[in-house]
């Protein structure tokens, strides 16, 4: 029985529906940071400004260090590829549709969690809700099995000689690293210093480069250019997120009508995502071309408000 008569696991397809979960709470949370915005500068008695500095450390810390971030949201970003490699421009459409629903839906319980358990207790219970992004995680957790059961490559596959190799590193520095108390005196050289505390260093410097390998900047440079306008693109995004609702009030409009603004925000964002994956699935274009498009795109439409 060859791989294309072999019927398609429908385990990716409930992992589809929890990437698209884990984008819904992901920017639906911080897209609900705006509603709370008033009432947490009114109850910590602060500026506005301070309450959007501590809410971009806490998600520019989670993003960079958090433990739970780093292996729910950002490999849900990146598995599509391994898991729907025959339609990954629909499944990833669809996983990035998670984020604007929330930005589209989430607000409005956000608004209603606050008047029935106020800002704390609505905090709270969102925390509960990405409390379940969790079980997504777990669902990841083996597509290169996944796909060897499909008959197909793995998309790591040509790296698999890289990971031997780092594993043979890592054996080789366990084993350099290994101190013998007893024989500490017989590792004093003549300078009065420890090999083996040379040793430690010299593995302890060789782990710390692989797990915060820059080599990869020296490698590709195009790869500074990506991240510069990954930021850029953030901070615009981010922010416009962020205080989307609280600007809606300091104009004037009503909290209940500002809270309508995100909504809007999100069904605009429902089709434009839509549009630009089933565009480039019927069309074959190239993510370059796409990518460029959209970033001026984008950008217009910032300069014209």
């Amino acid at each position: 029985m060859d791989t294309q008569s072999r019927p398609r696991p429908t385990k990716r397809w409930l992992i589809l529906v929890g990437l698209f979960a884990v984008g819904y709470f992901d920017i639906g949370t911080l897209k609900s940071m705006g509603v709370f915005l008033e009432e947490m500068t009114d109850d910590l008695q602060t500026s506005l400004a301070v309450i959007g500095v501590a809410i971009g450390l806490c998600h520019g810390v989670a993003q960079c260090f958090g433990f739970g971030y780093s292996l729910v949201i950002l490999p849900s970003e990146a598995s599509v590829v391994d898991f729907f490699p025959d339609h990954f421009e629909i499944a990833t459409t669809i996983v990035l549709l998670g984020s604007s629903v929330g930005m589209m839906t989430l607000p409005l319980l956000t608004e209603q969690l606050v008047m029935a358990y106020s800002w704390r207790g609505a905090i709270l219970i969102l925390g509960a809700l990405n409390f379940h992004s969790c079980a997504t995680g777990l669902l990841m957790a083996s597509s290169s099995q996944h796909r060897r059961i499909l008959g197909e490559p793995t998309f790591l596959a040509g790296r698999a000689q890289i990971g031997e190799d780092h594993e043979e590193t890592v054996s080789l520095i366990n084993e350099q690293t290994t101190v013998d108390l007893h024989n500490l005196d017989d590792d004093r050289n003549d300078d009065g210093v420890f090999c083996s505390s040379a040793k430690i260093v010299r593995a302890a410097k060789k782990i710390f480069l692989d797990i915060f390998d820059v080599k990869v900047f020296r490698e590709c440079p195009r790869f500074i250019t990506i991240c510069m306008t990954f930021f850029t693109s953030a901070v615009s995004y981010y922010g416009w997120i962020v205080f989307l609702i609280p600007n809606a009030e300091a104009k004037g409009i009503s909290p209940d009508k500002a809270v309508l603004l995100a909504t809007i925000g999100g069904a605009a964002n429902i089709f434009g995502r839509l549009t630009v994956g089933f565009l480039a699935a019927r069309l074959n274009l190239k993510p370059q071309v796409t990518y460029c498009f959209i970033c001026i795109a984008t950008a217009g439409a910032f300069f014209s408000v």
